[in-house]
């Protein structure tokens, strides 16, 4: 455990430096937080959490000015939009062209992972693998999900994930379920997540709290202060060269886990399959930098603030996004409730 992975505690405030936020789809999350007796909650004070977006220009067909916020749902309807569209009618048409692009994703998703009820999807058939062989933005396009971008930007780029331009499509398709985007969309139109408990969530007592507790209640063995500097697989387990505390241990399983940089991994791993060397030989990092900082107060500054302008390949290490951790947990506490299966309703089941 280290705070540069997990949560930093300062002056008794847990500071999340990695993981942080859940939606209503995090269904085992849900029930680890209500076994262990963790506390979940309502970053900021508006029950649907509606974050600020920053522009780095203006944007005259809209009407918006740099620097001025905006909010995220204005945003996610209207930035693909050449000419600001006002007007009752308007906003039908812009949800009702958001919803047909759901409605896209959805079949293409479906398509290639059927239904499934847990969140990792299953292995896609050998007959569509072509269709994973490009990237989250060119499926997107292939597919006539574009209007999708802007929200794939906020909760998928911004959030640590990669750049559509070069992440695999099946890691955003794994990522973002199609009933994760009828939470934006208002009922009847689709099934809305913000009703039952609010469609951002964190813990109050830091995401890492949940490993830690799982630890200490089941008395599990595990080993900090570790380094993994050999692998070796056999028919009956793996044998696992590591240092622990400076000491060099070999220790055995039945499995292992690499949760790292596979192609750093390649380098532990003493028999390598062809097709590992070849895969993991290619793969590429993208990093995520958290940074904690102390400031004056600042006017106008919101609970959660994202930067969307500045996710371009073009500016590796700009600020995308950054979170009031304080002012995150001064809310109201909710009650979890079990979200272990998804509302059925004839938009999802079509």
């Amino acid at each position: 455990y280290n705070a540069e992975y997990g949560t930093y505690l300062l002056d008794n405030i847990p500071h999340d430096m990695g993981t942080c936020f859940m939606h209503p789809l995090y269904f085992e999350l849900d029930r680890l937080i209500r076994k262990y007796g963790l506390t979940e909650y309502l970053p900021g004070n508006s029950k649907t959490c509606d974050r600020d977006i920053l522009l780095e220009a203006d944007r005259p067909n809209l009407g918006w000015k740099k620097g001025h916020p905006i909010s995220r749902d204005e945003y996610v309807y209207n930035c693909m939009e050449e000419k600001p569209l006002n007007g009752f009618k308007a906003e039908l048409l812009i949800k009702s062209q958001f919803f047909t692009a759901i409605r896209n994703y959805k079949t293409a998703h479906r398509a290639i992972f059927g239904h499934y009820d847990y969140s990792m999807p299953p292995k896609p058939p050998l007959q569509m693998m072509h269709k994973l062989n490009m990237t989250m933005d060119k499926f997107l396009e292939e597919n006539h999900c574009i209007a999708l971008r802007p929200l794939f930007e906020i909760g998928f780029t911004i959030q640590g994930y990669g750049l559509l331009e070069t992440v695999p499509a099946f890691y955003g398709l794994w990522w973002f379920r199609p009933e994760l985007f009828y939470a934006y969309l208002p009922p009847p139109l689709g099934y809305n997540p913000r009703h039952a408990k609010g469609m951002l969530t964190m813990v109050k007592e830091g995401f890492s709290k949940i490993w830690e507790t799982i630890c200490d209640k089941e008395h599990l063995d595990v080993s900090l202060n570790s380094s993994v500097v050999g692998v070796e697989r056999f028919d009956d387990g793996v044998v696992v060269d590591v240092n622990v505390n400076g000491k060099k241990e070999t220790r055995k399983y039945d499995f292992i886990i690499n949760t790292g940089p596979h192609k750093k991994f390649l380098k532990m791993l003493k028999n390598p399959t062809p097709e590992e060397k070849d895969i993991f030989s290619k793969l590429k990092r993208f990093q995520l930098c958290t940074t904690l900082y102390e400031s004056d107060p600042q006017p106008g500054t919101q609970v959660i603030e994202y930067r969307p302008d500045l996710i371009t390949p073009a500016w590796p290490g700009s600020v995308y996004a950054q979170r009031h951790t304080e002012r995150c947990i001064t809310t109201k506490t909710i009650k979890c409730t079990n979200t272990s299966t998804i509302p059925k309703t004839p938009e999802i089941e079509k």
